[in-house]
């Protein structure tokens, strides 16, 4: 049995932890049985719970990738009944299960836990100020409230200031921890990107006259534009290691340069936008910062002289498949009206904001009317005390990574700043997974030192 346990123990705080996730992900996602991988993963992760070693380091593999193994086919997304079947209870059985066993265990080692750094930690404050902006929102609004108004508030503070607690208490932040957080969070890239090109690879993803039909272009758990955010967020980590790794650094190159241009055909502009933005800040800190700055540069002058190439000789082929960038071009599709009418709401209860649920259009599920706009969203839903602790929280952040500048915390920069600014034109900030990447990169630039 002590063997087992061992063996078990070695696996559950090893690398190959990472790996044997993902695999669960890809296979529930691929083959459409999520449930069967939901329980893999969440029982693996139950049982990490008693071999753990006080440090909860293995949680960051579940907690940041199990959304992806929900696929289009049983999805609300596509024509599945996953989420709308008796399966739910089973789902909602081993959700149950991992959250009773993680509040038995934060109780059983209640007093090995992180509290007075906690409660020093000025990030700590940044959360829980946020979190109450969120929470006011639609105060003493006449049906600016409902239950699933309530239920979106829990998840949101949840996603940014829970997800940032527990792993602030729970997890020892050795010299070792940064390397496997930026692997996970690498991991975590390369599922996403598996799974946006076998949209492409099984037929999903339609063409009329060699254009992409974008509006093809979804998964289970997101569409194109969630696919763009995921992979921009994520983009920089794979330059981080091309500048780190001692053997690898032209694959780690490579597939960021893939990752680019995913995002490129996922038709997301504001992903391009934001991306382009920051493959140019990567790819000029992997030259001259890190191991391997003169292999990178010339990687680097190799993929310039075989892109510039490409564009030329294939020249008439991109230009029809990415057709409906050049159809919108800089049309704000819709967005300057909603922008209007998120005003709009603000001047009406400029206190509390109306409320995330107090629209009756275009409300998506579980999912509230989003303005796509983070500055606009809070305005309207939680008023001048929600925009007032956002901004508070916003300052903060950059408080905090000016606190902890160095050139090693420079990709993790960036790829906070690949969900800011996306969400200055989508609704990625509140859509509660991104948030877990989110507050743990925060939480890795706040207690992880040179």
């Amino acid at each position: 049995m002590n063997k087992i346990k061992l063996y078990f123990s070695n696996f559950i705080n090893g690398w190959i932890y990472p790996f044997f996730v993902a695999f669960f992900v890809l296979l529930g996602h691929t083959f459409s049985i999520e449930i069967f991988s939901f329980f893999v993963i969440v029982i693996s992760a139950i049982l990490g719970f008693f071999v753990c070693n006080n440090d909860l380091k293995f949680l960051l593999s579940p907690v940041l990738m199990i959304v992806f193994t929900v696929s289009e086919k049983s999805s609300n997304l596509g024509a599945g009944k996953l989420f709308h079947s008796s399966s739910v209870f089973f789902i909602f059985s081993i959700a149950f299960a991992f959250a009773i066993s993680l509040i038995i265990y934060l109780i059983i080692n209640r007093k090995k836990l992180y509290f007075s750094g906690l409660l020093k930690s000025p990030m700590f404050y940044a959360f829980l100020v946020f979190g109450i902006g969120v929470a006011l929102n639609g105060l003493f609004v006449k049906d600016g409230f409902s239950f699933n108004n309530f239920l979106y508030s829990l998840a949101v503070i949840a996603s940014f200031l829970g997800i940032y607690t527990v792993f602030y208490i729970t997890i020892n932040f050795s010299k070792n921890f940064r390397k496997y957080f930026v692997v996970v969070l690498y991991i975590a890239s390369i599922v996403v990107l598996i799974e946006f090109f076998s949209l492409f690879l099984n037929g999903q993803v339609k063409f009329s006259d060699g254009k992409i039909i974008k509006e093809t272009v979804v998964t289970g758990w997101g569409i194109w534009n969630n696919m763009g955010c995921m992979l921009t967020m994520l983009l920089p980590i794979h330059f981080y290691l091309a500048a780190f790794s001692k053997k690898f650094s032209f694959v780690f190159y490579l597939t960021g340069v893939i990752s680019y241009i995913a995002i490129v055909l996922s038709l997301s502009r504001s992903s391009l936008l934001v991306s382009t933005i920051l493959i140019f800040a990567s790819v000029i800190y992997v030259c001259f910062y890190g191991k391997n700055k003169i292999s990178n540069r010339i990687i680097t002058v190799f993929f310039i002289i075989v892109g510039i190439t490409g564009i030329v000789i294939l020249w008439d082929k991109i230009q029809n498949i990415l057709n409906d960038y050049i159809v919108r071009g800089l049309s704000d599709n819709g967005r300057f009206n909603i922008y209007i009418d998120g005003l709009v709401k603000y001047l009406q209860y400029p206190v509390f904001g109306t409320g995330f649920f107090s629209y009756s259009i275009h409300q998506s599920g579980w999912l509230p009317f989003g303005f796509h706009n983070t500055i606009i969203q809070m305005l309207a839903s939680c008023g001048t005390v929600g925009i007032v602790a956002y901004l508070y929280h916003r300052f903060k952040t950059v408080q905090i990574c000016y606190k902890k500048k160095s050139a090693r915390n420079f990709p993790l920069y960036l790829s906070i700043a690949g969900l800011v600014l996306t969400s200055l034109l989508d609704v990625h900030f509140f859509n509660i997974y991104p948030a877990f990447y989110y507050s743990l990169i925060l939480l890795t630039i706040e207690r992880t030192n040179e």
